[in-house]
């Protein structure tokens, strides 16, 4: 078992004696970004193997392990389309919810001692009551009204002058630079990478964010060439766009994969 410093020299060493050099060869950015991939992940799966989360820093302070099994026991079922099996469990969800909320609370407000303004404040900030806001009257219907439309107004003012009738190509012609985009160089990308928050939780792509902050003197010479690549071609890779997807329901909300932390600062 590594320790921590033990951990993070281990991957700096595996990092600087990796060959990057199929990246620098490919043509493509998308074939670019899959060959950086098929290079890093085995590395961080060999030292870093992924563990499952049951519990979270972000979860409520009353979600156990037992609610997020249920939780995801619940999500299954409804990816399924077992309706009834979905109903029960939603029952059964609710239920742990409302008594694990319950019984924190009053664990919470029975340690401290009544009276004084920090028991208001403390059982004020666990209801979640927001601060009065002195003597401010409360907007009326017709005061919002009359705000919007002013606001309307002069957005359309401003707008009237504008000339709305776009230029053909050909027309501006010979205002349109015919210089190549000028390329990054590594110092650039190095300090973009060292300024990555080592905090942020690990995507799809299962390269924690602080492998780019902390490593970023390995890293920065490969990265500089997938991005000036897509810089000349154009082109943003597939496998970051779906790093930035959206999706109606958290799928992997009960279960979270992460890296071991040890490395991380």
């Amino acid at each position: 078992m590594y320790t921590r410093v033990r951990l993070s020299c281990v991957l700096g060493l595996a990092l600087n004696l990796t060959d990057f050099s199929p990246v620098e060869v490919a043509q493509h950015a998308e074939l670019k970004v899959q060959i950086l991939y098929s290079i890093l992940r085995p590395i961080l799966d060999r030292l870093l193997p992924l563990k499952k989360g049951k519990v979270t820093s972000q979860d409520k302070a009353w979600i156990t392990p037992r609610i997020k099994g249920l939780i995801a026991e619940r999500q299954k079922a409804f990816m399924l389309g077992d309706t009834s099996g979905y109903n029960k469990l939603r029952n059964k969800v609710q239920y742990c919810l409302k008594r694990a909320k319950r019984s924190f609370f009053k664990k919470e407000v029975g340690q401290m001692k009544p009276g004084g303004t920090h028991w208001f404040s403390t059982v004020k900030a666990l209801i979640g009551a927001s601060k009065p806001r002195g003597n401010s009257m409360p907007a009326t219907a017709a005061d919002t009204s009359a705000q919007c439309e002013s606001f309307t107004k002069h957005f359309a003012s401003v707008w009237s002058s504008v000339n709305s009738v776009i230029p053909s190509p050909m027309e501006v012609a010979d205002q349109l630079s015919h210089q190549t985009i000028p390329e990054l160089s590594i110092g650039q990308v190095k300090a973009q990478l060292k300024r990555v928050n080592p905090r942020k939780a690990t995507g799809g792509d299962h390269i924690p964010p602080w492998v780019l902050s902390n490593f970023h003197e390995e890293l920065a010479p490969v990265m500089c060439n997938i991005y000036n690549a897509c810089l000349q071609q154009g082109v943003f890779p597939m496998k970051w766009k779906e790093e930035l997807g959206w999706y109606p329901y958290r799928r992997h909300q009960s279960q979270r994969d992460q890296r071991n932390s040890d490395a991380s600062p």
